[in-house]
């Protein structure tokens, strides 16, 4: 799915010449449109991925933890109880929380 939404962001107002040529650059904030693609993965769960449809743009990419927690606990066969976004039940704490740690990990 792909959302547009109007947000705020920095933009350069570019004044011309009758030649073409640039006179001013001028650094002014309006709202632009950003796209959101949301994207559920199996290794990943569910991936959100912002970005500006105005340059310079960057990209933000947003993972949802607990769904990525949920998608690696079913590799091993870790059991768990899950409601929405929502552990309801972890009858194995300590494998859920070391996959968990995996999020905070360096590299």
């Amino acid at each position: 799915m792909v959302l547009v939404a109007r947000a705020p962001a920095t933009v350069w107002e570019v004044s011309r010449s009758e030649r073409g040529v640039i006179r001013n650059l001028e650094k002014k904030p309006a709202f632009v449109n950003h796209y959101s693609f949301h994207i559920i993965d199996q290794v990943f769960g569910y991936v959100t991925i912002k970005m500006s449809g105005h340059p310079p743009s960057s990209a933000r990419v947003i993972l949802n933890g607990h769904e990525n927690v949920a998608c690696q606990a079913t590799v091993p066969g870790i059991a768990f109880g899950k409601e929405r976004n929502c552990f309801t039940g972890v009858p194995d704490p300590a494998g859920r929380a070391e996959i968990a740690d995996t999020l905070s990990r360096e590299g």
